[in-house]
């Protein structure tokens, strides 16, 4: 039988947040056409 291997939350934790700073640092400000980009992650 195959064992699940345990999470590295510490590690999740730290790629979830790049991830999520990524999204806030991309710009989407005036004029317009830059939200597709964003939309499409």
């Amino acid at each position: 039988m195959a064992q699940t291997k345990e999470l590295d939350w510490a590690k999740v934790e730290e790629e979830t947040m790049r991830h999520f700073q990524a999204l806030l640092r991309m710009n989407t400000s005036d004029p317009p056409g830059n939200e597709a980009r964003q939309s499409s992650i």
